[in-house]
């Protein structure tokens, strides 16, 4: 009896100390993470990453730094052992309780000076133009792309006969494109899904590529939270076909190829995972960084879904009660990939040509 009072005591103990935290504490809550590195926890049910507070951002960049293979840290009243060999956290009191942690290095990007980013809204008056950036558009994609090491994936073995992935990428060429009808079509699918979605109803996503809208969206264009609008890449083997005459779904590869079914145009916040599914030749790859807009998401973390479970899906998108599906690779990649069917939800704005640091 003794024992037991002892250890509920312990744990009374810790539940206090994690809701009143003391003004030490408070403090150093606000304290900026060491070697501009944030630590990020996975999300219960693996469809997205948060934040560690900044204080246990700083003793995990502390005991990474110095190759300790593992550390304990007191989160919320529970204790976490971090393993960093497995990139997981998991929860000592239950050791059931498992989620990967992820390393991210923070990207301090500036927007691009005058001249650099040609004004999409600009060429309102013209029907279409490409517009070829500058070399400072050009650093802060290579900069983005070369911020994550992407895990190696059975995808890239299928596409490319690759078993590695490259040691990097270079960003040659940056082209903005232009296409008035394209973008009528978008604006006015996004208000409608705007005006229907809230707070309630739609969960808020939260993609890598959000570093990137201050460097690209101009004053009084900003990219639509209400309705989950986002950057996000989509690699390919017929760009210039994309450009030229817009997404077509119809013409994606067999549903039991896909993890979320056929007939959808496939996404991801990472242009290493796009690099996967690019084309193009002499060395040159090509892939576009696209506005979409996911609206309200149908979401997995299952590792497959059956061709019934598709069905299901494709169901539900034609209806309109999902704008999108997000599957996120818990056993592999870690990584989310996002799927829309209506191509009016999505806009082409970067056409990005590159190579392989092999």
């Amino acid at each position: 009896l003794l024992f037991l009072f002892g250890v509920l005591a312990r744990r009374l103990c810790q539940r206090r100390r994690a809701r009143a935290p003391t003004a030490n504490a408070s403090r150093m809550a606000v304290e900026t993470p060491r070697s501009g590195v944030v630590w990020l926890f996975q999300s219960k049910g693996g469809n997205g990453w948060y934040d560690f507070n900044a204080h246990a951002c700083g003793q995990l960049e502390e005991s990474f730094s110095k190759g300790m293979q593992s550390v304990e840290l007191d989160i919320r009243g529970s204790r976490y052992q971090i393993r960093f060999d497995e990139m997981r956290q998991v929860c000592l009191d239950d050791p059931h309780k498992k989620r990967r942690v992820w390393r991210r290095e923070v990207l301090n990007l500036t927007r691009p000076a005058s001249g650099q980013l040609p004004p999409l809204l600009a060429e309102a008056d013209k029907p279409q133009a490409r517009l070829q950036c500058g070399s400072e558009v050009v650093e802060i994609l290579q900069r983005f792309f070369n911020w994550r090491e992407v895990p190696w994936s059975q995808d890239r073995r299928h596409r490319a006969g690759a078993e590695g992935v490259p040691k990097g990428y270079r960003v040659l060429s940056v082209v903005r494109l232009w296409d008035s009808q394209r973008w009528k079509e978008f604006c006015q699918a996004r208000g409608e899904i705007a005006a229907a979605t809230s707070s309630d109803n739609c969960r808020k996503v939260e993609a890598a590529t959000s570093v990137l809208e201050p460097c690209f969206l101009e004053e009084g264009d900003k990219l639509d939270a209400q309705c989950n609008e986002r950057y996000l890449f989509h690699g390919s083997t017929v760009v210039k076909d994309i450009v030229d005459k817009n997404f077509d779904p119809s013409k994606s590869k067999e549903s039991s190829r896909l993890l979320l079914g056929g007939q959808k145009s496939y996404f991801t916040e990472f242009a290493g995972k796009a690099d996967e599914y690019a084309g193009g030749g002499n060395g040159k790859l090509e892939m576009l960084l696209c506005r979409v807009v996911l609206g309200k998401q149908w979401c997995t973390s299952a590792p497959g879904l059956s061709e019934a479970e598709k069905a299901d899906l494709d169901s539900k998108l034609r209806d309109k009660q999902f704008h999108s599906a997000v599957a996120f690779r818990s056993r592999t990649t870690q990584l989310s990939e996002f799927a829309v069917a209506d191509p009016c939800l999505i806009y082409p704005e970067f056409w990005i040509t590159y190579s392989r640091v092999e």
